[in-house]
């Protein structure tokens, strides 16, 4: 995808989360927590200028809140997923900084495997060969890739996968 775009993800607002939001990263590692997309929602999804940081993005958004921004005010234990110039970054908002979160990214297939950008190989039940993530984007609070033909390539119909449900384009 050619748009730069940031999305935010903050801890959810129910009582069994509480123990993680607003913690920062060494805290969470300390209790044995890792920062997974299941303890988040997306709160904003907006597009960037190309190269703007993570610091220029969270500073942007602090001093002017956009309308469609559905959270509290951005701060530590949020999640910046940053799309620009074809890579996704997931930078966890510490006290101090910045902290990348790869894990962040990877998310569960239904083939219980999991899916991420670097994926290569992937085996998709009822399709012959194997199949690599070519884009990723976020949409409607879900991770979308797009799987191309490890063979045929652009010579075969696109899969898109999500976090629950397989898509054939045509």
């Amino acid at each position: 995808m050619s748009t730069s775009q940031c999305a935010v993800y903050q801890v959810k607002e129910t009582p069994e989360y509480r123990d993680i939001r607003f913690r920062s990263y060494e805290k969470l590692r300390s209790e044995g927590k890792s920062v997974s997309i299941e303890n988040y929602q997306q709160v904003y999804i907006g597009r960037i200028q190309p190269g703007e940081t993570p610091a220029d993005i969270k500073i942007r958004l602090q001093k002017q809140r956009p309308k469609n921004f559905k959270g509290h005010s951005i701060g530590c234990s949020d999640v910046l997923v940053i799309t620009d110039e074809g890579k996704t970054t997931a930078c966890y908002i510490n006290k101090d900084g910045f902290i990348i979160v790869p894990e962040f990214l990877t998310i569960k297939s239904s083939s219980d495997t999991r899916l991420s950008i670097d994926t290569t190989g992937y085996e998709i039940e009822g399709k012959k060969g194997t199949w690599l993530a070519q884009d990723y984007i976020l949409m409607n609070e879900k991770k979308w890739f797009l799987m191309e033909h490890e063979e045929y390539g652009t010579r075969a119909a696109y899969v898109i996968l999500s976090e629950d449900i397989l898509h054939l384009i045509r």
